[in-house]
C-alpha cells in the first residue's frame, strides 16, 4: 500500500519588512492511499451464486477481510438440533446478503441468501432463524401464495405456493416465523392433526366442565347434609350432627 509522502520545506525569507514570520510550504508527492483492498469483494455486485463460488472453502475471517462493505449483523445463532453457526448479514430487510458460517474454528463458509426464496432455503435446510418474517414472505409471494384454513390456528398460518411443476408447496409459520416446508401429503396430515387436536381440546374442555359441575353438586349436597338435609335425606342418609344438637346424658 502506498502512502502520502510529506515533504516539508521551511523557507526562511529575509524580508525587508521587519516582523514578518517565516513562510511554510508543504509539497505533496506520491499517489493517494487506496480505501479498499485490491481485488476485494464488493458484495452488492455479486449474487448469491457468485458469492458462494468466491467464499467456498473460505473462512469468516477471510470473508470479513475481503468484503469491502461493513456488516450489519455478526453473531452466533443456533439450529433446532442445537448446532451452532455464525451468521453475518450485510444490508437490511428487503435488500441484503446473508452469510452462514460454521461457528467452530476455522468458521468455514456454509451458505448464502440474497432474497426471500434463498432465505427460506437456508432457514429450512439448516433449521436456523435468520430473521425471515411472514411479512417479507407475503411481499415476495403476493401472487403465488394463498392462505390455507386451519381449524385451530393458535398463532399458526399455512400458505400454499403455486410452483412451475404444478406440485403445490406449503409453508407453515408460527408467530410470524417460518418453521416448516411441507408437500401436499404432509400438509394434509398436518391439517388432520390440527382437526384432531381441536376435537381433543373440545373433549377435554367438556370433561372439565362436567367435573366442575359434579364438584359443585357434591358441595351443595355436603352443605345440605350439614344443615339437616331434606326429608328423604333425614330418613335414608347419614346425617352430620352438630355438637350443639348432641344430647348429654345426666350423670348419675
Amino acid at each position: 500500500m502506498r502512502y502520502f509522502i510529506f515533504t516539508v520545506i521551511l523557507i526562511v525569507c529575509a524580508l525587508h519588512a521587519a516582523g514578518d514570520e517565516p513562510e511554510i510550504v508543504i509539497e505533496l508527492t506520491g499517489e493517494p492511499a487506496k480505501t479498499s483492498i485490491k481485488n476485494g469483494i464488493e458484495i452488492w455486485d455479486k449474487n448469491c451464486r457468485q458469492l458462494s463460488k468466491l467464499l467456498s472453502g473460505k473462512t469468516r475471517e477471510y470473508a470479513l477481510y475481503q468484503i469491502t462493505n461493513v456488516s450489519t449483523k455478526d453473531n452466533n445463532i443456533w439450529a433446532a438440533d442445537g448446532a451452532r453457526y455464525r451468521f453475518v448479514q450485510y444490508g437490511k430487510d428487503g435488500n441484503y446478503r446473508k452469510l452462514l458460517f460454521r461457528a467452530k474454528e476455522p468458521q468455514t463458509f456454509v451458505a448464502c441468501a440474497a432474497n426471500t426464496k434463498e432465505s427460506l432455503d437456508m432457514t429450512f435446510e439448516y433449521q436456523v432463524d435468520i430473521g425471515l418474517t411472514e411479512t417479507e414472505f407475503l411481499d415476495a409471494y403476493a401472487l403465488q401464495a394463498s392462505s390455507v384454513y386451519l381449524p385451530a390456528a393458535s398463532g399458526q398460518t399455512l400458505y400454499q405456493i403455486s410452483t412451475k411443476n404444478k406440485k403445490p408447496q406449503f409453508i407453515r409459520f408460527v408467530q410470524g416465523k417460518p418453521v416448516a416446508r411441507l408437500d401436499q401429503t404432509q400438509a394434509n396430515q398436518f391439517i388432520q392433526d390440527e382437526k384432531q387436536r381441536l376435537r381433543q381440546r373440545a373433549q377435554d374442555q367438556q370433561k372439565a366442565r362436567e367435573q366442575e359441575a359434579q364438584k359443585r353438586r357434591r358441595e351443595s349436597r355436603r352443605v345440605a347434609l350439614l344443615e339437616g338435609g331434606t326429608l328423604y335425606d333425614r330418613m335414608y342418609m347419614p346425617r352430620v350432627i352438630k355438637p350443639s344438637q348432641t344430647q348429654v346424658s345426666p350423670s348419675n
